[in-house]
């Protein structure tokens, strides 16, 4: 995750990026855990932090660095994983020389290290004598992060649950999110580049008001497909008035097929639905009565890895269950 996000939040790698990082989330699927369960983080001692990473992938302004630290949490609390921000990254500390290791250490007490005083900073200036914690309450990532965790408390499908990638075009990336019990689709739309993009989005609900919850954006609904605009170096987070209505589902095939990059087989479902499905993979030894859950998946395309030892002694059943909880099963 950190890779894609910087890749994408510093303008060097469009939506591919984040495409490429999604689709490969089923290989984290097993029957208690998924890639939901995975820290993700955009920088830390070790390799550097988030502003010295983006400030230094391209050239780029001071303004503009911060807008882009910005959408890099964006994306950190907006898709899915468990967020994590390494200490002093609220305040804009980007470290010295190569932000490496100890280099990427610094004290937030005042200091009498030179270059610890002098190094650059995101969204302020240099700290000079003073400390890091006096300036935390009016710096615009505190209150920027401050702003996120708000955000996802407020509305809990905006937080660590089911998520289906949408768009990801060379400008903008966009995904539907939802969490079960309270069955509200969101979208949440990310912009990398320095001009606003309008985008249309097919979503699961049909004929909803679709409410700008975060950032400040013109929306339009026809049926089922929403269109509406997402600022420059910014993200847009939508939610409908309404549970997804759009709930016919099939599941049109079962397959599996060895995987060539692991050796395990992937087990594959082929459903057939505009809503946001949930796909349960179970197995059993040909000839048992009992079947085991091996993984869920939440997002399309829907698969399961299983090992490929004596994979031809089971049998193998998706059920995929839609938003209302109605379940459709086909076993191969």
């Amino acid at each position: 995750f950190q890779q894609a996000a910087i890749q994408f939040a510093s303008g060097l790698e469009n939506g591919d990026v984040l495409k490429r990082l999604f689709l490969a989330d089923d290989y984290y699927n097993t029957a208690t855990n998924s890639a939901n369960n995975l820290v993700t983080f955009l920088g830390n001692h070790d390799m550097g932090r988030v502003g010295h990473l983006l400030y230094t992938a391209r050239y780029q302004s001071d303004s503009e660095a911060l807008k882009r630290v910005k959408l890099a949490h964006d994306l950190m609390y907006l898709t899915r994983g468990i967020p994590t921000v390494y200490y002093g990254d609220e305040v804009g500390m980007t470290g010295t020389g190569n932000g490496r290791d100890q280099l990427a250490r610094q004290n937030m007490f005042p200091t009498k290290v030179n270059f610890w005083r002098d190094e650059p900073r995101i969204g302020s200036k240099p700290i000079g004598s003073g400390d890091s914690f006096s300036i935390s309450a009016k710096h615009p990532l505190v209150k920027h992060l401050k702003k996120l965790s708000s955000l996802r408390n407020q509305h809990p499908g905006l937080g660590n649950h089911q998520m289906q990638l949408r768009v990801a075009n060379r400008a903008v990336t966009v995904v539907s999110k939802r969490e079960a019990n309270e069955n509200i689709e969101y979208l949440v739309g990310f912009n990398n580049t320095k001009k606003a993009r309008s985008i249309t989005v097919k979503t699961s609900t049909k004929d909803a008001k679709w409410l700008s919850i975060y950032g400040k954006t013109r929306v339009k609904v026809s049926g089922n497909q929403v269109t509406f605009t997402i600022p420059a170096l910014t993200t847009i987070a939508l939610k409908a008035d309404r549970s997804p209505n759009l709930t016919d589902l099939k599941i049109t095939g079962l397959k599996l097929e060895k995987d060539p990059g692991t050796g395990y087989f992937q087990l594959s479902a082929g459903i057939d639905s505009l809503d946001l499905v949930e796909v349960k993979f179970y197995s059993r030894v040909k000839g048992s009565n009992s079947w085991q859950l091996i993984g869920t998946d939440h997002n399309a395309p829907f698969s399961q890895f299983v090992p490929a030892g004596n994979a031809e002694l089971f049998e193998y059943k998706a059920v995929a269950f839609t938003s209302s909880g109605q379940a459709v099963e086909r076993t191969n």
